[in-house]
């Protein structure tokens, strides 16, 4: 072969020229066949059945595990419902998304046929690996369980690891026996858009927990839950971001309890829960540092025993620095239903609490602070006197339609100082 180079002929060697355009053909069929391999991939390909007649686990989770293999790809999942028996494993870095979360507008559906989880983003432990949960997401598809035991997605670290980095989207979950969505000692971790169906008695709808570790610094937006026991469970976590959380026809709407610091919600919206609304439970460790903005409890149909904010703790640990700001307790029945009761120590303050019905109580053994306005629907509201640490700014306005806790601007009338505080602003 003769190459043309100013002018002058070149003779190269036949031998040598074969070897470098293969090496060049090579170097492309490696780059093309990468950037194929990374996604998306499909797993009727490898043998799923959209028709939801056929065990689709297998051939799913042959497809995650070669996009894993690659250190993340995209499995994408076509329109149709997909049977699967065991818990699917999202290897790290690997995209699992769905043609979409409605199935009458061509959606994806996984639908739980075993026990267990739906999906799995669980961190291996020893030896400090992770083989799921890292940098991993599930989105635009429909999770169907079969009403008994199981969950809907599991994200769960070990002793000494943890899932990082994870974002779960547009996700749909329904006819879960046990959890919807279940956290476990994970940090770093999104879940937005995601909505939760139970059956009326799935223990929880979203459940985070601490695990061996703390489930810290993660974000959750755009959240629905509907027909569990509890809606949202926090046992144990540090600087978690709960924003538009939409808590419906759940026995307990929110449930706050274990070694929990550092909580933010806001707009928080409960309606019909058949027990409390809000419950803060300090019994196996301190609680402390929970803000909550915007909230809206609605108590319509609610029985004599049931709570909008309830918050307690044993003879050993606490509730401290939790505030309330901008806060709506509507529509109380009969007593002796409870707006707010706080007992054994818990300390809360309020800031503009409004439309707080006229038949509840609410008590506290340490200062009562409310301040902004104060509104009770026409009745007085009697406060468990008892209950009240000497200090307290606590007055009730009797006879009239408002009342002010401590604050302004103030409300004029006859007044009543409960027993051990101190009245200063009625007059």
């Amino acid at each position: 072969m003769k190459l043309l180079l100013n002018s002058k002929s070149v003779i190269l060697n036949p031998m040598i020229t074969r070897k470098f355009f293969a090496a060049v053909l090579l170097f492309l069929c490696t780059l093309s066949c990468t950037a194929q391999d990374r996604g998306p991939w499909d797993p009727i390909q490898y043998g799923a059945d959209p028709s939801g007649i056929l065990d689709s686990t297998s051939a799913i989770q042959k497809v995650l595990n070669a996009a894993g293999s690659l250190m993340g790809g995209i499995v994408l999942v076509r329109p149709g419902t997909y049977l699967i028996s065991s818990c699917l494993t999202v290897p790290n870095g690997v995209r699992f998304q769905g043609s979409g979360a409605f199935f009458t507008y061509g959606g994806t559906i996984i639908k739980n046929t075993g026990s267990g989880p739906a999906i799995c983003l669980n961190a291996t432990s020893g030896g400090g690996t992770h083989s799921s949960g890292r940098f991993v997401e599930v989105s635009n598809m429909m999770i169907q369980g079969n009403g008994s035991t199981d969950d809907g997605i599991d994200i769960t670290g070990s002793s000494t690891i943890s899932p990082q980095g994870y974002k779960i989207s547009n996700v749909q979950l329904s006819n879960f026996g046990g959890e919807g969505i279940k956290i476990t000692g994970t940090s770093y971790g999104t879940i937005e858009k995601a909505s939760m169906n139970g059956t009326g008695t799935s223990p929880v709808c979203f459940d985070v927990e601490g695990g061996s570790l703390y489930t810290e610094v993660s974000y959750f937006d755009q959240v629905s839950e509907e027909g569990c026991v509890i809606g949202t469970r926090v046992l144990a976590g540090n600087n978690l971001y709960f924003n538009h959380f939409d808590l419906n026809a759940n026995q307990t709407g929110l449930y706050i309890s274990g070694s929990t610091f550092n909580l933010f919600f806001d707009n928080t919206n409960i309606v019909y829960p058949t027990q409390n609304g809000i419950e803060i439970a300090a019994m196996t460790n301190f609680i402390g540092r929970i803000q909550f903005r915007n909230t809206t409890i609605d108590m319509l149909g609610a029985s004599a025993s049931e709570t909008a904010i309830y918050a307690h703790r044993n003879a050993s640990y606490t509730i401290f620095d939790t505030d309330f700001y901008m806060t709506d307790i509507e529509n109380g029945t009969t007593p002796p239903t409870d707006a707010i009761v706080t007992d054994g120590g818990s300390c809360i303050s309020f800031e503009q609490l409004r439309n707080v019905p006229g038949t509840s109580s609410i008590g506290s053994l340490c200062p009562f602070n409310v301040t902004g306005y104060f509104q009770i629907n026409g009745y007085n509201v009697p406060v468990a006197s008892s209950t009240q640490t000497t200090g307290a700014l606590v007055c009730i306005k009797s006879g009239g339609s408002t009342g002010v806790f401590g604050g302004s601007p103030p409300v004029y009338g006859t007044c009543t100082a409960i027993s051990g505080a101190t009245c200063t602003i009625c007059q």
